[in-house]
């Protein structure tokens, strides 16, 4: 689950997924079911060249750090996309 070191350093995307309710809880599912990282410090997400996706880093506690995407796939048919965790 992100705790408050964590964060959205994110525009377009993130206001596109807050406005729509359905991708709001969709978003807000996948984040607390996937990122609850043992010894990770931090994680910070960023806008995704893709609609309604994300690309994260999280920040280990001993420095190291890992990359990636929330990629929503489907988005053609936003009842049925799904987020999916990409590193």
């Amino acid at each position: 689950m992100l705790n408050p070191k964590d964060g959205f350093h994110s525009r377009k995307n993130l206001k596109a997924v807050v406005e729509n309710p359905i991708l709001r809880h969709k978003l807000g599912k996948f984040l607390d079911q996937h990122f609850n990282w043992y010894n990770y410090e931090r994680i910070v997400l960023t806008d995704d060249y893709l609609p309604y996706s994300f690309f994260f880093e999280g920040y280990m506690v001993q420095g190291t750090k890992t990359c990636g995407g929330v990629i929503l796939h489907g988005e053609e048919d936003i009842q049925t996309a799904k987020y999916g965790i990409h590193t």
